[in-house]
């Protein structure tokens, strides 16, 4: 009953969790991201990094805190929230009362009633959390509003919170580090939060070494340099370097010397590629653009995996480039996402926030620092040389349901029916403002010229241009000078359909498939026979078997001799097509009861590139002939390495076997 009363306050709570708390924490809210504290941090520090202003670092570390938190300091919190007695009882029911017993030998120990914190794994417990941390983050922000707390400039937070993990930024003397250590000392009495000082660390920009030790020594912490862990990442003033990222490389080489690579198939292989090597740098591809050297690095310990199964053998021989394996499967590749593609398409994420309406951590965290006024990407970001990168794809996909008109550029941005710069590159390269936007452009609707250079007037033929824009346009523009309000402009995500809502996937499938060649090896993957087989089909056809005529183009020196039929030499459309060791058994396979009614056409039998070219081939056909040439494969394998043969007719029931029926 505990459990499903927890549940439900959840469910009704949590959509007013985001509203009860400040924006600079972000653990565990709806529509906020681990990623946004450490993209604000970035920012802050590179602003700093650009300027002569100093400024302290206070990266906090609370001890034990899900464990150390004062009930009576969280019940004073719900209730100066606004929360109802009644409710609040229920939290406490939940959420903090209870008890715990230590299970020896199988044999639980005595009840132990719990004093302080809140139990780990009930639903509602981090909301609770944040909750109480929240008192900490409005203290630090109003001290910083009253200007006892220095911060770098107005409307910058000086405090970025992810659950317990806190980190500080302030002006750097004697007298802020004891407010702060004042601040801190006094939250850990009243909430039991106490600061960990061994492991809270500071760093310095811009600041003597002498007085960056005197401030660590206020605070009780250690000293640090750049780089530093912050959320897992490396946070630094510089630019990052193929060094900074050994961490993600060693965390990846650990996965594999953890699995048994050689007794998995191509097609067990191919599923911890994706579930594990790719996913892993994702959160570090998040934030930054990965260094080229890094990726490649990356992409030699995948393929090495995915093909060999090591990633320590040095000289083995790959059939297949890897370009070919990261093309989506619809356009003929094995589907493995491509890291630096997917690495812009997940940065682009932030030219998405950077239009929302929405208020978010890092565009506000800009916002203050520079006063951005509308653009077409965040100009002095440190993303913004890849934000630039990604305006083409907002190019076709953004669009704007018109509000205001105030934040949509007249001239970029999609508000009707494109960007009109691409329509009449004439005009824009006349407009006095090219980032005018579309309000301040309607309101000079009636005299537009004011808007233009003085050649303008002087070009008859440019002048009719604007004109006859006017008056194309005319339907379009009246209305909207007539629809506009109060209300905030709405992004549409076009390349998502009808939904309207950004997506990583679809940015990504917009950029590797644009434009689209789609390949009929996709077929190969709507096949209902095992997926080593499927991987085997799709190298088949594109003749990136080991064949032994593969094989000397890559510098092998062996006797070309297909050991099957021992008459003539081994290429792939020989094994599969014209050798008589295969017509053998393409002949028993059309005389079988069981096989015979799916191979009657001996067209694909034939030429197996036409089992996928072909549109009117049935299905289970397909997958007879996909198995027999895999089995045939395994056939030759078995000859050539182990020296075992087997009779036509056990092939056939192998066959047999490995078809579903």
């Amino acid at each position: 009953m505990q459990r499903l009363l927890s549940k439900i306050l959840t469910i009704r709570l949590t959509p007013l969790f985001p509203k009860l708390t400040s924006l600079n924490q972000t653990g565990f809210l709806r529509g906020r991201s681990i990623t946004e504290n450490f993209l604000s941090a970035q920012e802050l520090i590179a602003f700093v990094e650009k300027g002569n202003t100093p400024m302290a670092i206070f990266k906090v570390d609370i001890h034990k805190a899900f464990d150390m938190l004062s009930w009576p300091f969280i019940e004073g919190v719900l209730h100066a929230i606004g929360f109802p007695s009644v409710l609040v009882h229920w939290i406490f029911n939940c959420v903090l009362k209870g008890a715990s017993r230590v299970i020896v030998n199988c044999i639980a120990g005595r009840p132990i009633t719990l004093r302080r914190g809140v139990r780990q794994g009930d639903p509602l417990s981090p909301y609770v959390f944040i909750l109480a941390f929240d008192f900490l983050s409005r203290w630090i922000t109003r001290l910083a509003n009253y200007g006892a707390l220095k911060v770098i400039k107005p409307g910058v937070y000086p405090s970025l919170f992810y659950v317990d993990d806190t980190i500080l930024f302030f002006k750097p003397t004697e007298g802020q580090a004891q407010l702060l250590n004042v601040v801190l000392t006094a939250f850990g009495s009243i909430s039991g939060l106490k600061l960990n000082q061994a492991k809270s660390d500071l760093i310095t920009m811009k600041t003597a070494g002498s007085l960056t030790q005197r401030l660590a020594s206020i605070l009780g912490c250690n000293s640090v340099l750049f780089p530093i862990t912050y959320l897992g990442l490396p946070l630094s003033n510089k630019k990052l370097h193929k060094h900074d990222f050994q961490g993600l490389i060693q965390r990846l080489k650990k996965k594999l010397t953890g699995w048994s690579a050689k007794f998995f198939s191509v097609a067990g292989r191919l599923v911890l590629v994706n579930a594990c090597l790719t996913a892993l740098p994702i959160y570090f591809m998040s934030v930054f653009k990965i260094p080229v050297s890094v990726i490649k690095t990356i992409d030699k310990l995948r393929s090495d995996f995915l093909w060999h199964g090591t990633s320590t053998d040095q000289g083995r021989m790959v059939m297949v480039p890897w370009c070919l394996v990261t093309k989506p499967k619809q356009c003929g590749g094995l589907g493995v996402l491509d890291l630096k593609t997917f690495n812009l398409a997940l940065l682009s994420k932030w030219m998405w926030r950077w239009f929302s309406p929405e208020q978010f951590l890092w565009k506000s965290q800009l916002n203050a620092l520079y006063q951005h006024r509308p653009s077409i990407y965040p100009t002095n970001s440190v993303l913004q040389k890849v934000l630039f990168q990604t305006s083409f794809i907002f190019q076709d996909g953004l669009s704007f349901s018109v509000g205001n008109g105030e934040s949509v550029l007249f001239w970029h941005h999609n508000w009707g029916l494109g960007a009109i710069k691409f329509q009449h590159q004439e005009l824009f390269q006349l407009a006095l403002d090219q980032f005018i936007t579309l309000s301040n452009f309607l309101e000079n609707i009636i005299n537009p010229l004011r808007l233009f250079h003085h050649s303008l007037t002087l070009s008859t033929s440019l002048t009719s241009k604007l004109q006859n824009l006017i008056t194309s346009q005319n339907n379009l523009f009246h209305p909207l000078h007539n629809l506009l309000s109060n209300e905030m402009n709405k992004p549409q995500w076009q390349l998502t359909g009808s939904a309207g809502i950004f997506s990583t996937s679809s940015t990504y499938n917009f950029i590797k498939t644009n434009p689209v060649h789609r390949s009929p090896l996709n077929r190969v993957w709507s096949l209902r026979i095992p997926p080593r087989i499927k991987i085997f089909l799709w190298q088949m056809l594109q003749n990136k078997i080991a064949t032994l005529d593969n094989l000397q183009k890559r510098g092998c020196h062996l006797p070309n001799r297909c050991i099957l039929c021992c008459s003539n030499s081994e290429t792939t459309s020989h094994l599969f097509s014209s050798c008589s060791f295969y017509q053998n058994i393409r002949l028993l396979i059309q005389h079988n009861s069981t096989l015979a009614p799916f191979t009657a056409d001996t067209q694909y039998s034939q030429n197996p590139l036409s089992l996928v070219d072909e549109t009117d081939v049935h299905d289970k056909t397909r997958e007879i002939w996909a198995v027999t040439f895999f089995v045939l494969w395994r056939e030759r394998c078995a000859r050539t390495f182990s020296g075992v043969t087997k009779p036509v007719q056990i092939i056939l029931q192998e066959i047999i076997n490995d078809c579903e029926f």
